[in-house]
């Protein structure tokens, strides 16, 4: 299965990978929580500051179970855009506060991959429990930057 046929056999999901439809994450999980950038120090009278410069989303797609054939797909063509250099992706995926957000992000780790059973590997048949981490790039500057 290649990553044009998982998107097609996907087409009515609404979560995405460079435009890819792909299979939604299983949505009992935590699917959306914020990365906190900040910028620590001491003053001079030694008090400790803390200040948030900036918010990221990231996106926790937890799968379940997801056929050995769609992750090789999925996987393969992640794996083939990182090895020309680039961990920069446009993912479309979901937020509580806002819905249905595509974002510029890089895929975080750990990436984890639990067998459900006899998994054959010439075949490309089983199941798998799967997990990705999606982080943007870019995140909301505060309005203090301290």
């Amino acid at each position: 299965m290649t990553i044009q046929e998982l998107s097609t056999k996907y087409a009515t999901s609404p979560f995405k990978v460079d435009g890819y439809c792909v299979p939604s994450p299983h949505l009992g999980a935590y699917l959306h929580e914020w990365e906190r950038v900040s910028r620590s120090y001491n003053n001079s009278k030694g008090d400790f500051i803390d200040v948030t410069i900036a918010q990221k989303d990231k996106f926790n797609w937890h799968y379940e179970q997801i056929s050995l054939a769609e992750l090789r797909a999925l996987d393969g063509y992640i794996k083939n855009r990182i090895s020309t250099g680039t961990n920069s992706f446009s993912v479309t995926s979901w937020t509580p506060d806002r819905g249905y957000v595509t974002k510029v992000c890089y895929l975080g780790a750990p990436i984890q991959m639990t067998p459900l059973g006899k998994l054959d590997e010439t075949a490309g048949i089983g199941y798998l429990k799967f997990e990705y981490h999606w982080i943007q790039i870019k995140g909301y500057k505060s309005l203090t930057q301290g």
